[in-house]
């Protein structure tokens, strides 16, 4: 597999080593490149225009917000990341959250940042089985540089409390 893929704004190439996306739209992307190539192939995708990966077109999603972290990385050399702030910085998400590469742990970071009902963390297994792995309203999203990535709903405040009590009550928490 090889380590990095092409990525073409206005007849000029950069590469990506990572993305999440969901068709044409972005959810997260890795660019590296000369300065000015990634700061156009990265403002493109903010307007809302096309760049394309590996011949794949890439855009950003209406009504999310995006942010941007740069730095130089050698002689004429930067990198950039694209994110949707929304569903990727815990201190932005609201009622939906993407998880890169998930696991129980970053799952329980997010309720236990969210919400105000008291958990503790031998509870993530049985909460990420719940609200992610067996979530109907989970979506498994296109990675690249990635193993897995998905998008889910967080539960309400009701449903988590819900769940954390049926793990109280369980026979099966106090045995742990």
């Amino acid at each position: 597999m090889t380590k990095y893929k092409t990525v073409n704004y206005m007849g000029n190439t950069l590469y990506t080593d990572k993305f999440v996306q969901l068709g044409g739209f972005v959810y997260m992307i890795s660019l590296f490149g000369t300065p000015d190539m990634v700061k156009a192939a990265t403002s493109a995708i903010l307007n809302k225009q096309e760049v394309m990966v590996d011949g794949e077109p890439f855009t950003r999603m209406n009504d999310v917000h995006y942010a941007v972290l740069q730095k130089k990385v050698g002689q004429g050399i930067v990198h950039s990341i694209l994110f949707q702030k929304d569903t990727m910085a815990i201190e932005n998400i609201s009622k939906v959250a993407v998880l890169v590469n998930p696991s129980p742990e970053k799952f329980y970071d997010i309720l236990d940042y969210k919400y105000p009902t008291p958990m503790l963390p031998s509870m993530a297994e049985e909460l990420y089985d719940h609200f992610v792995i067996n979530s109907p309203t989970r979506r498994d999203l296109r990675t690249y540089g990635y193993d897995l990535a998905v998008e889910i709903e967080l539960p309400s405040q009701e449903n988590l409390e819900e769940k954390v009590l049926e793990i109280v009550e369980s026979e099966t928490f106090f045995v742990k």
